[in-house]
């Protein structure tokens, strides 16, 4: 459908599907599943969506025009809408509405609760010259879904940038965002909170030279007792600390310490960590000294202390971590214009086409639960996380409750994209097996292929990994 009104700058300029105004290109444009269309108005009359700016397993983030300060400014604001929108749980009917997916109420409500938490955080944080503010949330009735409005960054992601350049980044923006996210930090554990997920895709360079964290959906108040907080997490295999992996990990500012150092280190490298489970087991981790980074030796030093696997071994909290890094202070004074060249590309290649979707004809990878009275649940596994499958539907992404010797948190579940298989490591205490019914190590991982089945405890439990 093209819409009068271009769903990217809100200006009725639409011309055969083309913006004159912006360029959008509404015919090119990706397309999304399961979102509300553009032209919908949420928040008893004052929000206009516009395209999809971000869709993810829990939510999604959309270009948003304010309708009643439009009135006042006589032209267009901008804003950045985010909807709760867990699709394991829930689903949208053609009217718009949320409904829970059958006998998934439980959860749903629980990811609403956690859509909450994250506006209390963003709260907490509205000093912060670094943090995305968040300026109102409000539940739509007639949408029955909770939203919250921050402000829109015109820029793109660290992980955007990388992406178009061999994975890397020059050691001067590098050096930019390990301070600036670092001071944002520093203000944030603050308040008792941690940030859980630090990574390039959860940092955006503005085409003003802003560096802004973003994305705190798995914050929370490290000083809360860890039973009852809220430990619902996507796992990011290389850039999550071991802590991170069990539901009474500890975790602290440490935890952000080593996402922080592990962004770093993969975007002046180019080279991503393994995941840090497998380097309690062997840490074949290189220093970036010996990674031909032009860097001082003591700031890869301090780079391979952040990444230590063990809590006792690692800097405890940020500001430590950044003293030893001082020598990269040198490379902070000016912008590098290469970046902000690629930041000013990939806005431009936004303004036509919008945010990229990976359903447009790409297989997905699934995770599908086959016996037992949860039988044809099944989620999507996001880019470069791991999934956490078990009977705690406060902890877990994929809720297997059928009996009790499956644990709380059994295993994760993530998709290697590089090698393109399945890995399923076992977190339990009764055991998961590989689709011969061989137990896996504790701890340890194996390889799936598409189509292949595993099992939790025992041969009632049976889930398979596919492509679709």
């Amino acid at each position: 459908m093209i819409y009068p009104i271009c769903p990217n700058c809100f200006y009725e300029r639409v011309v055969n599907g083309v913006c004159s105004h912006c360029g959008y290109d509404q015919t090119r444009a990706a397309k999304f599943e399961g979102v509300l269309e553009p032209m919908e108005i949420v928040g008893d009359g004052r929000y206009l969506v516009g395209r999809v700016l971000g869709k993810g397993g829990f939510g999604v983030t959309y270009l948003a025009n304010d309708l009643r300060r439009a009135e006042i400014n006589g032209k267009p604001v901008t804003v950045a809408l985010k909807e709760c929108m867990p699709e394991a749980y829930s689903s949208r009917r053609a009217d718009g509405r949320i409904i829970n997916n059958e006998d998934k109420e439980q959860e749903f409500l629980q990811c609403k609760d956690n859509f909450r938490e994250e506006v209390a955080a963003l709260t907490a944080l509205m000093d912060n010259a670094f943090v995305v503010d968040v300026y109102e949330s409000f539940t739509d009735k007639r949408n029955n879904n909770e939203y919250f409005v921050m402000e829109y960054i015109d820029g793109v992601t660290v992980k955007k940038i990388t992406a178009s350049n061999e994975g890397k980044i020059s050691v001067k923006s590098a050096a930019q965002i390990i301070f600036t996210i670092g001071s944002a930090l520093m203000d944030v554990h603050k308040k008792n909170i941690i940030h859980r997920d630090i990574s390039p895709e959860n940092i955006m360079f503005g085409v003003d030279g802003r560096i802004i964290l973003i994305d705190f959906g798995a914050a929370r108040d490290f000083t809360n007792n860890y039973e009852s907080a809220n430990v619902s997490i996507l796992i990011k295999p290389g850039f999550a600390p071991p802590e991170q992996y069990t539901s009474d990990g500890n975790q602290g500012p440490w935890t952000d310490v080593y996402a922080l150092a592990a962004t770093f280190y993969t975007i002046v490298s180019g080279q991503p960590l393994i995941d840090s489970q497998s380097r309690l087991e062997n840490d074949t981790m290189k220093p970036l000294a010996e990674l031909g980074v032009n860097i001082p030796l003591s700031v890869s030093d301090a780079v391979k202390k952040a990444l230590a696997p063990e809590v006792a071994d690692r800097y405890a909290n940020v500001t430590s971590f950044l003293a030893d890094m001082e020598e990269l202070i040198q490379f902070t004074n000016d912008e590098d214009e290469s970046t902000m060249n690629k930041v000013r590309s990939e806005r431009e290649r936004e303004n036509i086409y919008g945010e990229d979707e990976r359903t447009n004809g790409i297989k997905l990878p699934r995770v599908r639960i086959m016996t037992g009275i949860h039988k044809g649940t099944e989620i999507v596994i996001p880019d470069y996380c791991l999934i956490k499958i078990g009977r705690d539907a406060k902890s877990c992404n994929l809720v297997v409750d059928d009996c009790l010797e499956i644990s709380r948190n059994h295993c994760l579940v993530g998709y290697d994209f590089s090698r393109g298989v399945f890995v399923v490591r076992d977190t339990s205490s009764n055991g998961t097996y590989d689709s011969r019914y061989r137990r896996i190590p504790r701890g340890s991982g194996i390889a799936l292929r598409d189509g292949e089945e595993f099992y939790l405890y025992n041969t009632n439990n049976k889930l398979k990994v596919y492509l679709a």
